[in-house]
């Protein structure tokens, strides 16, 4: 009979980190293709150097692994109980009389350090790239004007200045059908009209030059109760960004760059209960509760590893995912409840990890009684699942 101890527990955690890596920068690489077409417009469009790209990449990474991580956990554990049935490794502990308890210490051991590594990412690496990332798309802004720019908007966010285009062309830097209203001049309101323009750039000084063809430019001058109309050739106008509005965007943290205790801070004190307070309620929970999820996947990918000697060989891939999504439905219901407080917001973030665990613990049970999952009970539960999902939208 072959005791389980020190040497299978080494063996099987060191077989799972290989996996593990690969499944973070596969996930992580499906993640960044997402952005590529922003980043494509970046270079091409705004000129925006490598370097601001690749920062803008690393501040967007945390975000992206408080997701990847509990699911690299999941496949890393299953890939390699997969692999080891294939090679009659799982056969051979069996027949020695190793069951599925016997190795949950190393695949613990392993979630434990998933746990902690998601744990930082969500208290400080998300706060911390949030902040960042902000932080470089307003310097982009002030030294790329046009970023800023919206079409079919008006745009107030320049000093005493209302900006209107019509199209851009990002490339060429080009205008067409822009409208100007300058207030700049005390009791003097100046509204300027012209159907192509172009945008120049001073990086430097935080501000952009627009010159206008072949416009109208309409005077008001309320003190001497003026009108004067010119029309002109080519018109330049220098707009620069408020100062006061890029200090509160600095100074204002969104949701996702709050700290722990900025969270509890806002909650502690804020005494009307609105839907901001329900989002940022449930952004707590979420921090506490994601970091989580790799216990019950990677309990469930051990489960389902340990069934594959009686299926095809790569069999539990598809449970796998199907769970995976499970989980995020769930997780993604649970919010659109909680928003709103119909639901307490703790219930909609931990009721997905409760659910797993539970499912998790059912399965290894049984897993250890050498029953297997079936089709039909996964049908069963993605009916469960719509049925909460409808019921989360009424």
């Amino acid at each position: 009979m072959i005791k389980p101890g020190g040497v299978i527990y080494r063996y099987i955690f060191k077989e799972m980190i290989l996996p593990f890596i690969i499944c973070v920068v596969f996930f992580m690489f499906v993640f960044l293709m997402t952005q590529l077409l922003d980043i494509i417009n970046y270079i091409v469009n705004y000129q925006v150097n490598a370097t601001d790209i690749f920062w803008m990449l690393v501040y967007s990474m945390p975000f992206s692994l408080l997701f990847v991580l509990p699911m690299a956990t999941m496949m890393a554990i299953l890939l390699t109980f997969i692999r080891m049935t294939n090679d009659n490794e799982v056969v051979a502990l069996q027949g020695g009389g190793v069951s599925i308890y016997n190795v949950i210490p190393p695949v613990l051991l392993f979630c434990i350090l998933a746990w902690l590594a998601a744990f930082f990412v969500t208290a400080k690496a998300i706060p911390w790239g949030s902040t960042s990332f902000k932080n470089l798309t307003i310097r982009l802004a002030e030294s790329n004007f046009e970023i800023g720019i919206k079409e079919h908007t008006f745009n107030d966010q320049f000093d005493n200045i209302i900006f209107y285009v019509n199209g851009m062309d990002p490339k060429t830097r080009r205008l067409t059908d822009v409208f100007i209203e300058d207030q700049r001049k005390e009791g003097v309101v100046a509204t300027i009209v012209a159907p192509a323009g172009r945008i120049f750039s001073d990086p430097e000084r935080h501000r952009s030059h627009i010159r206008l063809f072949n416009g109208t430019l309409n005077q008001v001058d309320f003190k001497t109760r003026a009108v004067n109309t010119i029309n002109f050739k080519t018109y330049d106008i220098t707009m620069k960004f408020k100062q006061s509005d890029l200090a509160a965007q600095k100074n204002r943290k969104l949701r996702k760059e709050m700290t722990f205790a900025d969270l509890r801070s806002y909650l502690a004190t804020q005494k009307q209960k609105t839907t901001y307070y329900y989002v940022l309620q449930l952004e707590y929970y979420k921090r506490y509760a994601l970091p989580m999820a790799c216990f019950p996947l990677g309990l469930i990918a051990l489960a389902l590893g340990f069934q594959g000697h009686s299926r095809k060989r790569s069999w539990g891939l598809g449970p796998a995912l199907f769970f995976f999504i499970f989980y995020y439905v769930i997780l993604t219901a649970g919010r659109a409840l909680g928003e709103d407080g119909a639901y307490p917001p703790i219930l909609g973030m931990w009721m997905p990890n409760f659910i797993l665990g539970v499912l998790a613990i059912v399965m290894t049970m049984q897993t250890a009684k050498g029953n297997t999952l079936d089709m039909e009970g996964l049908k069963k539960l993605w009916q469960w699942k719509n049925r909460f999902v409808r019921a989360s939208g009424s």
